[in-house]
């Protein structure tokens, strides 16, 4: 039987995750970060109009290519200089590898939250307020020692006052609890209640590859007994085949894949422009992506 060559394509990729040559890894997904900035790009030069709510998604995918581009420096060598031992090393830094694909990951999953997973403009705008005015409040509660912080914060104050009026008022407000309602008003919830391992749920993410993940990156992030068990048997200098490398390498170009296919759902410019990329790099993405994704697929215009 002969193979299509999509079926090829797909065995390659396989084939080249096995070898574990990180060096390959950098450059796939260099490639397809490239095609990512060319439809954020894209979506800019369209001078497409819109609500505030949903500009911000350029910001949040800036913040995205700047997590994944990090990732793709530290699996090329970071260098350590201990002039007074005649020290010059060349490691890859696993651990802060781990800590940025947190980021990365965490990014992901609230651009999935509130651009994509709600069924109606209203409840995007909804959660888009929330995760907001939870995060002016949190700004709010930083010690005001400077002037820039204490203007700032007083010029929060009155965003602050909007945004708690129209989530107050929202219909999707009454959905939640009497507990829940009055928790939103003083804390807020940028996550509306819900976890990281939820909103990996929510995202239809594949669970083989995701269940456990966030648990494993955090531990890294917070210096957890797990995170120094590993580094402790870890080799660290730089080598193409460093294995942990290149299954974290993996695990971030899935969720580059991911990304870059939800921000296409969003801009009819985004689209075009996708549709003009290298047909291999179309095939590539979207095998990634369907490594990853358990949605059933819509074609949103």
């Amino acid at each position: 039987m002969r193979l299509s060559y999509r079926e090829l394509k797909a065995l390659e990729i396989w084939q080249n995750y096995f070898n574990g040559d990180i060096e390959n890894d950098y450059k796939d997904s260099q490639r397809i970060l490239e095609a990512l900035i060319i439809l954020q790009q894209a979506v800019v030069d369209s001078k497409v109009k819109g609500p505030d709510w949903k500009m911000w998604v350029d910001t949040l995918t800036t913040k995205f290519i700047l997590h994944t581009n990090s990732i793709l420096n530290i699996s090329r060598g970071t260098q350590l200089t201990v002039q007074s031992l005649g020290k010059d090393l060349n490691i890859i830094d696993i651990p802060t590898m781990h800590i940025v694909i947190r980021a990365q990951l965490e990014c992901f999953l609230m651009f999935d939250f509130i651009y994509i997973r709600p069924n109606s403009d209203d409840e995007k705008e909804f959660r888009f307020w929330n995760w907001k005015y939870d995060n002016l409040l949190m700004r709010g509660k930083i010690p005001a020692k400077s002037n820039i912080i204490k203007i700032q914060q007083k010029d929060d104050l009155l965003e602050i006052g909007e945004l708690r009026s129209k989530i107050e008022n929202s219909h999707f407000f009454k959905n939640y609890s009497k507990n829940q309602r009055k928790e939103l008003l003083a804390r807020g919830s940028s996550k509306l209640f819900n976890s990281w391992e939820d909103l990996i749920a929510g995202a239809k993410l594949e669970k083989k590859l995701f269940d456990g993940l966030y648990p494993i990156l955090s531990s890294y992030a917070h210096t957890g007994a797990h995170s120094l068990m590993n580094l402790k048997n870890q080799k660290l200098g730089y080598h193409k085949n460093h294995q942990n490398c290149h299954l974290f390498l993996f695990v971030s170009k899935m969720i580059l894949c991911l990304y870059l296919l939800r921000f296409k759902e969003l801009f009819k410019s985004a689209e075009i422009k996708y549709n003009l990329l290298p047909q291999d790099t179309q095939l590539e993405i979207d095998i990634y992506n369907k490594f990853a994704d358990r949605r059933i697929v819509k074609n949103i215009k």
